[in-house]
């Protein structure tokens, strides 16, 4: 049963991609326009600098490289969510007390995580500062 829902995932993962093209495609379309409608308010200099080209390919450039991770993004962001769905069912459906004990305690320990980890952060800071100062003296 596990091998068939990770299967299904990664299915779904590979095929994510196809799954929000039309998304990608139509986000795409809308940053263009936008982006052809500014064009007209750069400047002669920057044209004469930089050439038409230049501007164009940095404008492409710009474009791809903001609907490649807006895809990403939702794809992952999908499939995470799916991944945590996943386990969460089977967890339930192996032993439902101590899913429940799991789904429940594990934001708090998470929680108290970050907490300790930004506190352990900041004395690390400390430390350093100790150190640079101890080494100048």
């Amino acid at each position: 049963m596990y091998i068939g829902i990770t299967c299904g995932i990664g299915h779904f993962e590979c095929g994510s991609v196809t799954l929000f093209h039309p998304y990608c495609q139509t986000h795409h379309l809308q940053d263009s326009s936008k982006l052809i409608k500014r064009l007209g308010r750069i400047a002669i200099s920057e044209y004469e600098t930089r050439g038409s080209a230049g501007i164009a390919s940095h404008f492409v450039t710009d474009i791809e490289v903001i609907d490649n991770f807006i895809g990403n993004t939702i794809s992952r962001f999908i499939v995470a969510t799916l991944s945590i769905i996943g386990t969460a069912v089977i967890l339930l459906f192996l032993h439902w007390q101590l899913a429940l004990l799991i789904l429940f305690m594990n934001p708090l320990v998470i929680y108290f995580t970050m907490v300790v980890g930004k506190h352990v952060k900041e004395l690390k800071g400390k430390k350093i500062l100790l150190l640079k100062s101890s080494n100048k003296a």
